[in-house]
């Protein structure tokens, strides 16, 4: 993936969606055909900026301690929902149906012990460090 946003959930997101890279905008176009030849011969490259967003995210979400761990699935859906995005928006663009994601909603709910999803965007937000989504702009990047 090549792309202008590299926020640590983002890049989380485009791995639990298949990426074998992330670069993050500007790069030199020879440093991206590079990186293109190395994940078609099987490696996974993430640009330094990518990396640090990654972990950074990976260690201010402290959910791997907790008894209440979400699944790739459940974060895939929090972090959809902590960017403004309806419960139809996330079955869409996830293909599922929109009886699941509020299935998965509910168990995010209780292991995160929040009511709504407000609160648990707010407890992401607060856990990656990101700011909520602005609709006005658009949703985020096609990650697949």
């Amino acid at each position: 993936m090549h792309t202008a946003r590299g926020s640590g959930p983002l890049v989380i997101l485009a791995v639990m969606a298949g990426a074998h890279g992330y670069r993050i905008k500007p790069q030199p176009t020879q440093e991206v055909a590079t990186a293109v030849l190395r994940v078609v011969s099987g490696e996974t490259v993430f640009c330094s900026k990518a990396q640090g967003n990654l972990a950074f995210a990976i260690r201010q979400m402290n959910l791997s301690a907790s008894p209440r761990v979400l699944s790739p699935r459940e974060m895939e859906i929090l972090t959809c929902v902590s960017h403004g995005m309806y419960q139809k928006e996330i079955a869409d663009i996830l293909r599922i149906e929109r009886g699941t994601v509020h299935a998965h909603l509910a168990r995010i709910y209780k292991k995160l012990n929040v009511h709504s999803a407000d609160e648990a965007a707010k407890m992401f937000l607060e856990r990656s460090q990101q700011t909520p989504f602005d609709r006005t702009h658009g949703p985020p990047q096609n990650i697949s």
